[in-house]
């Protein structure tokens, strides 16, 4: 009898913890996914550009929102834009005579928070069209390694960024026209201010191509090419900082690990620059 009451009191004890435990191990769980859920709401601030997709150039004083907000801001004379935001936020753009656009920041990454719109006009006829994709590309004269060679041989090393060992590979977007002529030259990722400068007059500079086609027509084609600005290292070591995050072949490595590696076996540089009080990023890529 006495057996039978303590199994009893046993199974009650049980009974009574068991919600204690069940509400324990919610805590936890919930615990568990609070770093990451306050690493969401986090705000930031976005950096950004507003252009017009067919002929490239800034749009100035577009209306960017976030949606559901009161908060927003306007571009300025080169169509680029500043606003704080947080993942998952909706970013609007309007503008008079052009349709609306709306991104997803969760759509992008921890580098660079770069938000890029390409506004389209309403009723945009087919002539006006910009393809990313055609049938038959455009060529620059004589092919890719002729363009190699002429980006190479334009350069001009800013004195100030040579002399700051400034080094990276500045992204440009431009449009090729039905007739070969390069428009609405822009860099797509920013290294440095001189740098940047640099590549576009490179790019404007550029001689017609041979026109992209769809259908057997010429049609206006949207291009990327990249311009790498490297400095000769036979004599120079490469310099590094304690603010900034190193990757050799997408591999993070420790700044003073830059000491023994040889200029001369870096194919290119990529720099990301971020906003003040993070660390910019430095890719280095060897030859392979």
């Amino acid at each position: 009898m006495l057996k039978h009451c303590s199994n009893k009191k046993s199974w009650l004890k049980v009974l009574l913890i068991s919600p204690i435990v069940a509400v324990s191990l919610a805590v936890s769980a919930e615990s568990f996914n609070e770093p990451q859920k306050l690493a969401d709401e986090k705000p930031f601030t976005a950096l950004g550009r507003v252009g017009d997709k067919n002929t490239g150039e800034p749009i100035v004083g577009a209306a960017i929102k976030i949606v559901g907000s009161t908060k927003g801001t306007v571009t300025d004379k080169d169509g680029r834009f500043k606003l704080t935001v947080k993942r998952g936020d909706e970013v609007q753009v309007a503008y008079v005579g052009y349709e609306l656009q709306t991104l997803n920041v969760r759509n992008y990454n921890e580098i660079g928070y770069y938000l890029e719109f390409d506004l389209v006009k309403d009723n945009v006829d087919e002539a006006h069209k910009i393809y990313d994709v055609v049938e038959k590309m455009p060529e620059f004269p004589g092919g890719k390694e002729a363009l190699k060679s002429f980006v190479a041989s334009s350069i001009k090393y800013p004195a100030e960024a040579e002399k700051a060992g400034i080094q990276g590979r500045v992204h440009t977007a431009f449009i090729v026209e039905k007739d070969g002529r390069v428009t609405g030259a822009r860099a797509m990722t920013s290294v440095d201010p001189q740098l940047d400068a640099e590549a576009l007059r490179i790019i404007r500079n550029m001689p017609k191509w041979t026109p992209g086609m769809q259908d057997g027509k010429p049609v206006r084609v949207k291009y990327l090419v990249p311009v790498t600005f490297r400095l000769d290292g036979n004599d120079k070591a490469i310099s590094f900082s304690e603010d900034t995050e190193y990757y050799v072949d997408n591999n993070q490595v420790d700044a003073s690990i830059l000491k023994s590696i040889d200029p001369k076996t870096i194919d290119h540089m990529d720099v990301i620059k971020k906003k003040p009080g993070q660390k910019n990023k430095v890719f280095m890529f060897t030859k392979k």
